[in-house]
């Protein structure tokens, strides 16, 4: 068992922010003729393996300092590949990679498609654990196609999340969004002309997941047209979708922050040409048009991740590959689409400011539940008693990757139940009286 060292508790006041930039950003990249990982937009590794002709990665995930790249190798039929430190680490001859994970406990989880009877038209969706095959999606299908895969770590338990596409001829002519749990089907959309769910992303037992659903209507030219609506479900149930008549959309990658939704994704903007989008709750937050000059104008938002309050985003910008910061450019990638993007946050980027003494956090180490106090006033009052009515102490807890894992109204004196996380360090925020204060939390 890794030992694990503890680190002081940070109180702060006033102005504050939970993770600063000692980030590190990871993407993966489609570069000519082989796959590439870059970190803060310089080459990490490439895989121009002799004999892997287009080889594509397209998830990655970054654990203790560790790359993980899912791809597929030699374009179609080659196999699923998983680089670890832009070393060969798995092979899966006959498969296609789409995605990988890796659990807080080191456990590392593929998903992928296996070319059954070597024909594209009879794939068995896959998920691979530590190397060994855990589970075989919709076996009773022509098709099943895993697109993205993600963790949900509770009370010691490793769920298995999967999201992408079942077809019972096979064609994807009648294919359908699906979202797997362990192996079984949990959430299926059965539209009459199709859907696909791209992404999948798990927060506070909720699941987000996004995708396109295929409608037909009638265009400005009188005809019947039959377009993707970019939409975004939560356990099952649409909560929105982001297409207009004639401007069809696809999410392509969903993140949930505290009660925010975004999604990335791409619209059509005219003709054959997308534009990249961001949408918070439904409403456009940021578009990133055809670039100038360019003959191929796909652009698109492949990845979104939120640390603190930026918001950032990866993809395709004409041929080329980027990752903005709030709307703006951060890193730009000639020729090379992004497929995918990771922030490693490293746990630690708290920004201190004036020390807050007052606000208690213990046990530190926690097992089972963690009691919050709140500061007293010189007449020993409770810091909320003092408040107008209307403002509350709220407890927050995050993930070393800036996620929200859990939003809590406090009293003056709270015990908080912290049993369903996985061992590790956390990071947390109370919110009281205009204050906020932070600190690290370990949980065993």
């Amino acid at each position: 068992m890794k030992k694990i060292i503890i680190f002081c508790i940070i109180h702060i006041i006033s102005y504050f922010s939970i993770f600063s930039q000692d980030i590190d950003i990871y993407t993966a990249t489609l570069f000519p003729m082989f796959g590439a990982v870059n970190k803060n937009g310089e080459m990490l590794y490439n895989f121009d393996i002799p004999g892997a002709n287009n080889s594509a990665p397209y998830g990655i995930f970054v654990h203790n300092g560790d790359v993980y790249v899912a791809a597929e190798l030699n374009h179609m039929y080659g196999g699923t590949i998983v680089w670890k430190n832009g070393v060969l680490d798995t092979l899966v001859v006959g498969g296609l990679g789409s995605d990988v994970f890796v659990s807080s406990t080191g456990n590392e989880y593929v998903a992928g498609c296996w070319l059954a009877n070597g024909t594209i038209h009879n794939i068995d969706g896959k998920v691979w654990k530590n190397r060994e095959e855990l589970y075989t999606l919709s076996e009773e299908t022509k098709l099943s196609g895993p697109i993205s895969i993600f963790i949900d770590e509770h009370n010691g338990v490793e769920d298995v999340y999967v999201s992408g596409v079942v077809s019972s001829t096979g064609l994807g002519a009648d294919a359908r969004a699906v979202v797997w749990k362990n192996g079984e089907v949990l959430y299926l959309i059965d539209g009459p002309y199709g859907s696909g769910a791209i992404t999948v992303f798990v927060h506070n037992g909720d699941v987000y997941f996004g995708g396109d659903e295929n409608v037909r209507y009638l265009s400005v030219n009188g005809r019947i047209r039959e377009d993707p609506v970019g939409k975004v479900w939560k356990n099952g149930v649409e909560i929105y979708s982001v297409s207009t008549p004639n401007y069809p959309a696809v999410i392509m990658s969903v993140y949930v922050s505290g009660n925010d939704v975004y999604a990335g994704g791409r619209q059509i903007a005219i003709g054959s040409c997308s534009d990249g989008k961001i949408w918070k709750n439904g409403e456009e937050l940021y578009s990133f048009g055809p670039p100038d000059g360019y003959s191929d104008c796909m652009n698109s938002v492949n990845s979104i991740r939120v640390v603190g309050n930026d918001v950032y985003a990866a993809g395709r910008y004409g041929y080329d590959g980027r990752v903005w910061k709030n709307g703006e450019m951060l890193y730009h990638f000639h020729n090379s689409p992004v497929n995918d993007m990771f922030i490693d946050t490293h746990g630690v980027g708290i920004t201190e400011h004036e020390a807050e003494a007052g606000v208690k956090v213990y046990p530190n180490p926690a097992r089972e539940q963690v009691t919050v106090e709140l500061p007293l006033t010189k007449n020993g009052e409770g810091a909320k008693a003092r408040m107008h009515e209307s403002t509350k102490a709220v407890f927050v807890l995050y993930d070393v990757q800036g996620r929200e894992l859990l939003r809590q109204e406090i009293g003056d004196k709270e015990s908080i139940n912290v049993s369903r996380f996985v061992a590790g360090i956390y990071i947390y925020t109370v919110e009281f009286g205009g204050r906020k204060s932070t600190g690290k939390l370990i949980i065993n």
